[in-house]
């Protein structure tokens, strides 16, 4: 680890949330460097000194810099991620495609807040998925005040249906992106409700096949991609296979974190069509 990594970690270390492999490198570069030695026994310290406080004895105004003190913090910290997220207080890097589970209407009109603070700005939107999801979105997006109306004549908000071809899908996609790129837009935000087991959407294997090669597609673009993945409604596999092995960020409760789950591209193709063989022979 370098001191760079040690600042963005010293919060996970003192809660003892860190993986084993990840604490040993950490106390190893505190060990070698008196800067970050200081620093953690500073942050340790100021830890102890909080638990002693009563929640009432910080003043509100007094609580909020602060929060906004450690949300610039955080942002320096990981400089290359400096797209707001518009989920809670996260954010992401272009390039980004991230699961997001939900269970509730509530969780479902969260998760398009990563539109609406990029509709708000100067991004653009694309919602895709099977038309009743769709339709939800919209619904989510004019309840928080936006002119979906509007935004889609301006070509700012776009709505992409699903297909029978993987392929055809990604092609589509492709060439949306090209366009609003073409048009100005800084970057792409485009948010996913997939026709698992629906008619005119790939079957199941074709979608996860899809979802693989989004996350290297992504990587081509200025873009951020946010997969909703209903808890309720989908089957374990889809929810295993394509919620967690395709994605190497995932969002849940409202909270961003890196997969451990996920499975690069190459090898969850190479896995899927084994597995598909299996059920074949089956």
């Amino acid at each position: 680890m370098n001191c760079k990594e040690i600042t963005a970690k010293v919060t996970d270390y003192l809660e003892a949330a860190l993986p084993a492999a990840e604490r040993s490198q950490f106390e190893g570069h505190v060990a070698q460097c008196a800067g970050c030695r200081t620093y953690v026994e500073q942050m340790r310290q100021t830890v102890q000194l909080v638990g002693q406080l009563k929640e009432t004895s910080v003043p509100a105004e007094t609580k909020a810099r602060l929060l906004a003190m450690f949300r610039q913090r955080q942002a320096a910290a990981e400089p290359e991620k400096r797209i707001r997220l518009g989920i809670n207080d996260e954010y992401a890097a272009a390039g980004d495609h991230i699961g997001y589970f939900w269970e509730s209407d509530q969780d479902f009109d969260r998760g398009v807040g990563f539109l609406t603070v990029g509709l708000t700005g100067r991004d653009t939107g694309f919602v895709f998925g099977f038309d009743e999801a769709n339709e939800k979105v919209l619904a989510s997006l004019r309840k928080r005040g936006l002119d979906v109306e509007g935004l889609i004549a301006e070509g700012r908000l776009q709505v992409l249906g699903g297909s029978e071809s993987g392929e055809k899908m990604m092609a589509e996609i492709g060439a949306a992106f090209q366009k609003a790129l073409a048009g100005g837009a800084p970057t792409l935000r485009l948010l996913g409700n997939l026709g698992w087991g629906r008619t005119h959407w790939p079957g199941d294997d074709a979608i996860l096949e899809f979802e693989a090669k989004v996350t290297e597609a992504a990587r081509k673009f200025p873009c951020v991609i946010v997969c909703m993945y209903d808890v309720h409604a989908l089957s374990g596999r889809v929810l295993l296979k394509g919620g967690f092995q395709t994605h190497p960020l995932t969002v849940y409760d409202a909270e961003l974190k890196k997969n451990p789950n996920y499975i690069p591209t190459e090898r969850f193709l190479g896995t899927l069509r084994g597995s598909a063989g299996m059920d074949r022979v089956q």
